[in-house]
C-alpha cells in the first residue's frame, strides 16, 4: 500500500449491505458496519473504498449475487463515521467518496495512494450514512478495505 507513513502488510475487506434486513432502504438511516474483532484489535494504517469495477472475487469478500457495489454517482450521496476503539468519534462524516483510492501512471510503474488513518477503530460502531434527500439509491453494498499492520 502506498500513500501512508506506515507501510501495511495485511488487510481485511469487509461490506456494509445499505438495506436493512427486510431488504428496504431507508435514507437518512445509518448502516453499521459488521462486527469485526479481528480488524479491532489491530493498528489501522488506511481504509479504501471500491466501486464495482474494482471489485475482484476473491480474498475475505465476494460480491453477493444480485446485488452490486455502490457506483460513483451514488458514492457521491454517502458520507462515514468511524469510531476509535474507545467509541470516541475519529472521523464524522466524511464524503465516501474521498475513501476512493487516487491512482497514477507514472510509466506504468501504477502507484496507488490510500486514505490513511492511523488508530485502532471500533467496526460496529462505525457506519455509512445516506441524506434523507439522496435519490436514485438502489440496493447495494459498500465494500472497504482496511490495512492494518
Amino acid at each position: 500500500m502506498y500513500g501512508n507513513n506506515l507501510q501495511a502488510t495485511k488487510f481485511r475487506r469487509i461490506s456494509i449491505p445499505l438495506f436493512d434486513q427486510t431488504g428496504n432502504k431507508n435514507p437518512g438511516s445509518k448502516y453499521y458496519f459488521p462486527d469485526n474483532p479481528e480488524i479491532d484489535k489491530y493498528f489501522i494504517t488506511g481504509i479504501e473504498a471500491h466501486l464495482g469495477s474494482d471489485i475482484v472475487n476473491d480474498g475475505d469478500v465476494k460480491v453477493s449475487v444480485g446485488l452490486k457495489p455502490v457506483t460513483a454517482a451514488d458514492a457521491k450521496q454517502m458520507y462515514v463515521s468511524i469510531y476509535a476503539e474507545d467509541n470516541s468519534e475519529k472521523n464524522y462524516l466524511i464524503p465516501l467518496l474521498s475513501l476512493f483510492p487516487a491512482i497514477d501512471y507514472p510509466i506504468l510503474g501504477i502507484r496507488k495512494t490510500v486514505k490513511p488513518y492511523f488508530g485502532r477503530i471500533k467496526t460496529r460502531s462505525c457506519y455509512i450514512t445516506i441524506p434523507a434527500n439522496a435519490i436514485g439509491i438502489t440496493e447495494e453494498y459498500v465494500y472497504l478495505t482496511l490495512y492494518y499492520e
